[in-house]
């Protein structure tokens, strides 16, 4: 029973973060659900160009870049609680501006300051999650936030597509308001709380965790406390569970990212149509599959662990894009005519998809939550927050570049690479976090604890 009660609370406490989520979605998918209303000359008296909304999508990363900095340089020390009431702030403001006008000003403002909200979210929200549950649910818990927020991007594209402009910038004002008033009431992390309240932060892992007040101080001296600044982090560099956390982690979201946000992004170009399934359909079916991979990878990551999904994941991902460059590249050069072309890209395409999100996007996305020390998890977080960005901007940008002037093969040849790349960092210095707390796992990092799976 106090199991039970301990797993309930402890979702509890986490489901203003999982919907703050899926308002991260939502915005991440606002300019592609409502492109066609912006450009239209009956919806908008200054309808936007194509180089425009591609400005706006823009906007949103630059704010996301933007927000490692305020996190790290001002947000960091106010804990998980105020940092994550001034993300949903963040998300009203943005919301609120939208309604007001459509004037192109105005609106690249919203997206830079939801940007700022995201990225603020997905640190502080990515640290929290990591800090709540027990490590026996870790892994379920810091993997599933990333069905809830693929959840936010098919939400949003039915806003887009049944709900009004109006209606729906109303609809994420409540949203919005919802999450601000309760996230006022959310518990404070004990890692926060710790140097502050040791009491405080004791009867809060007594609460979470349905133990006993001395079993909980117990495992409030096991929590390592100890926050770095700039200079400290640099410093600390040097240490082995610094270096390799970042370096794991960094890497990792790097690889995981130019992945799916390429084929996401480019769907109607890189699917050829079939007599049953246009490029259309199958943008919506890439939206559809993820929460379910994602849902059914936080079933099974704590029983199978992070390093098995990661070895199978990029071991898969390497032999399904060889297979495809190999395809694309026959078909472009015309050296082979492939019967049922476009049924056969299509069901090795989706192949590599159900693999990528199954294992290791949400994998990757867990990662974050433990690989790096306590002293610098602010930083840790809001570095990834700046690569997966970066990333995103990479691959859009040279994603169609490649694909003009050499052939689409490449890219997947790429992705063949990124994946042999991790599959080499996994197999050589991911250590298994699973069922481990956060202080065995910097153990194992600094060669401590030499335990690997």
């Amino acid at each position: 029973m106090p199991k039970v009660t301990s797993f309930f609370r402890q979702i509890l406490v986490l489901i203003p973060v999982y919907v703050g989520s899926i308002f991260s979605g939502m915005g991440y998918s606002w300019v592609a659900s409502y492109m066609m209303l912006l450009q239209s000359e009956e919806n908008n008296s200054t309808p936007y160009t194509i180089q425009q909304c591609t400005l706006l999508a823009l906007a949103m990363h630059i704010g996301r870049i933007t927000s490692a900095f305020i996190s790290v340089l001002v947000l960091g020390k106010f804990g998980r609680k105020i940092p994550l009431i001034i993300a949903y702030v963040l998300f009203l403001i943005s919301a609120g501006m939208v309604l007001i006008s459509t004037a192109y000003v105005v609106v690249a403002s919203s997206r830079f300051v939801n940007g700022i909200a995201n990225g603020v979210h997905e640190c502080f929200g990515t640290i929290y999650l990591g800090e709540i549950p027990s490590k026996k649910i870790r892994g379920m818990i810091c993997s599933s936030v990333t069905a809830f927020f693929n959840f936010g991007i098919l939400a949003q594209y039915a806003l887009g597509t049944y709900m009004s402009y109006v209606n729906g910038a109303i609809l994420r004002i409540s949203l919005a308001t919802v999450l601000v008033l309760s996230t006022y009431y959310l518990i404070e992390s004990p890692y926060h709380l710790k140097p502050l309240d040791s009491d405080k932060a004791m009867k809060t892992i007594a609460w979470l965790q349905a133990i006993p007040s001395k079993q909980a101080q117990q495992e409030l001296e096991n929590i390592n406390v100890e926050n770095a600044n700039l200079i400290d982090f640099v410093k600390r560099f040097k240490k082995p569970e610094v270096y390799k956390s970042f370096g794991l982690a960094l890497s990792l979201g790097f690889i995981a990212t130019v992945m799916t946000v390429v084929v996401s992004s480019f769907a109607n170009f890189i699917i050829p149509e079939t007599d049953y399934l246009n490029s259309h359909q199958f943008a919506i079916l890439l939206t559809i599959v993820p929460i379910v991979m994602y849902t059914l990878s936080a079933l099974i990551i704590d029983h199978l662990g992070r390093r098995l999904l990661l070895l199978v994941g990029f071991s898969l991902g390497i032999f399904f894009n060889a297979l495809i460059t190999l395809l694309y590249y026959m078909e472009e050069t015309s050296i082979l005519n492939i019967p049922n072309f476009s049924w056969v890209i299509f069901f090795i395409i989706v192949m590599f998809l159900i693999t990528y999100f199954l294992s290791i996007s949400p994998t990757a996305n867990a990662l974050r939550t433990e690989l790096f020390p306590t002293s610098c998890k602010v930083i840790g977080v809001s570095l990834t927050v700046v690569c997966n960005s970066l990333a995103y901007l990479f691959g859009t940008v040279f994603f169609l570049r490649i694909s003009e002037f050499y052939g689409l093969y490449l890219n997947f040849l790429i992705y063949c690479v990124c994946c042999l790349v991790g599959l080499i960092l996994v197999s050589a210095y991911l250590p298994e976090t699973k069922g481990k707390s956060l202080s065995e796992i910097q153990e194992i990092l600094r060669g401590e604890n030499k335990t690997v799976s």
